[in-house]
C-alpha cells in the first residue's frame, strides 16, 4: 500500500521484503515503499551519504531497495532526514 502524504513517509519497512537482486549483487531487501516523488527524495539522501540503493517500481508500487547489509544504516539515513525536515 503507497504511502500518499509526506506525513506517511515515517512508516519505513524494515526488511519486511526482499527483493531479486540485480546481476552480480546480493539480495536487496526494501527499506522504503511509498510514492514515487519520496521515494526519490529519500533517493537523493542515500546518495548524499554514498549507500547504493536503488528506485524500483514493483507491480505498480515504488520502492527503494538497498542490497541486504546497508539496511541499518539507510533506514537510520532516511529516519533522521524525515525528523529533521519535520522541525519547523
Amino acid at each position: 500500500m503507497p504511502f500518499d502524504t509526506p506525513g506517511d513517509s515515517l512508516r519505513f519497512l524494515r526488511c519486511v521484503a526482499m527483493v531479486e537482486p540485480r546481476e552480480g549483487t546480493e539480495a536487496d531487501a526494501v527499506v522504503f515503499r511509498g510514492t514515487q516523488w519520496l521515494c526519490r527524495e529519500y533517493s537523493l539522501v542515500l546518495e548524499a551519504k554514498g549507500i547504493q540503493h536503488e528506485v524500483r517500481q514493483i507491480e505498480g508500487a515504488w520502492i527503494l531497495a538497498v542490497p541486504a547489509p546497508v539496511l541499518g544504516e539507510a533506514y537510520d539515513e532516511i529516519s533522521r532526514y524525515s525528523a529533521e525536515r519535520r522541525v519547523p
